[in-house]
């Protein structure tokens, strides 16, 4: 009976170390993963299997790298966006000076030639 309880108390004393290092090491996993999205590197892959808490957060986290992913993709479109409408802007000013100087450019050759004759 002794012998029962001591091998059951060692499988249970060997299952928890275990299973205390796979939790340990999805810990880390995660605390990297998360270190990563902070930094900005938002490829980076985050294991979210499983079904349980450390799951939980593991998926919380790939909600945020993934809303992150959509705020930096929209912030490079409006930047595109406004690059183009600065060019925009500058072709249509650069248009009205250059018609400005052709049409003050035809008027001065009016004066002139009417002050010569």
């Amino acid at each position: 009976m002794i012998l029962v309880i001591g091998g059951a108390a060692g499988w249970l004393l060997v299952a928890f170390l275990y299973g205390d290092r796979g939790l340990a090491r999805r810990m880390r996993r995660l605390a990297a993963s998360t270190s990563a999205i902070a930094e900005g590197a938002l490829e980076t892959t985050i294991d979210a299997s499983g079904h349980d808490e450390i799951t939980d957060i593991a998926q919380a986290l790939v909600v945020f790298r993934d809303h992150a992913r959509d705020h930096e993709r929209l912030r490079s479109e409006q930047q595109e966006r406004d690059l183009h409408q600065r060019h925009e802007q500058q072709r249509i000013l650069s248009s009205l000076a250059d018609d400005l100087e052709a049409k003050v450019r035809s008027e001065l050759k009016g004066v002139v030639w009417a002050a010569r004759t």
